[in-house]
Order: structure tokens, then sequence, then C-alpha cells
């Protein structure tokens, strides 16, 4: 069963305080790649969304939060554990069933200390396989 998230009930930064809603962000790392389908559901191979997984102290939980595919997404390396602020979020809720699910987008995940960098978290496998 194929999930379709309605266009029309996107809540942005405008329409809810994210950061009360939500409390203090951790990193916790990437989590893998969402990738496109074709009109009949095969994948075409390409990234549609990098994910990344963000603590939330208010929820007391850990929720992916989407990225939008970008040319270098191992710009800047945030630790694990390190406080992070989002950048131009978008909730999303939609029906599955019963349940009421949500879907996180951002356009950035800054770390606190360096605001505004606009720079984005590396990959921390490929970063033990540089190491390697």
């Amino acid at each position: 069963m194929a999930i379709r998230v309605n266009k029309f009930n996107k809540l942005t930064e405008e329409r809810v305080d994210f950061k009360k809603s939500f409390g203090k962000l951790t990193f916790t790392g990437y989590d893998g790649e969402v990738m496109e389908t074709n009109e009949d559901g095969t994948y075409n191979g390409a990234v549609k969304n990098y994910r990344y997984g963000i603590k939330s102290e208010a929820l007391a939980d850990v929720f992916p939060v989407f990225l939008p595919d970008l040319t270098d997404k191992d710009a800047m390396n945030i630790p694990f554990g390190a406080e992070v602020e989002l950048q131009g979020v978008e909730l999303q809720f939609f029906a599955n069933g019963n349940n009421v699910r949500h879907k996180v987008s951002a356009e950035k995940i800054v770390p606190v200390h360096s605001k505004g960098s606009g720079t984005l978290p590396s990959n921390p496998t490929k970063d033990k396989e540089k190491a390697s």
C-alpha cells in the first residue's frame, strides 16, 4: 500500500513553534536515502531525499528528518549527540489506516554553535571507510 502525503496540510515555521514543540534537538546520524520511483512503483536510481536521525528532548524519541537531494551531503561533520537546529522546517501529517503519522522535512541541519553555516552533516559510515 502506497502512502500519499497530502500536499495541503504542510505546517511551516510561520505556523508552528518547532523549538517549543520539539525542544532541544540532538543529532544521531545519517540514516539512509529515499529513492525516487517511477509511476509504476519501480525505483529509477535517483535520490529523492537524505534521511537523518534527530532526537527530540520534548518527544523523548528519535525521529527522521528528510533533507532535499543535494550534490554534497558530506560537506560538514556533525558529531553524534551534538545539539542542532533545523532550518526551513516543514511538518506534514497524514493518515495510514487508523494511525496519524508525520513527516519532518528541512532545508538544513545546522549545529547550534555555528548557526547559519548552512552545511549538511556527513555520513558516519563513509567517514569510517575513509579512516581505514
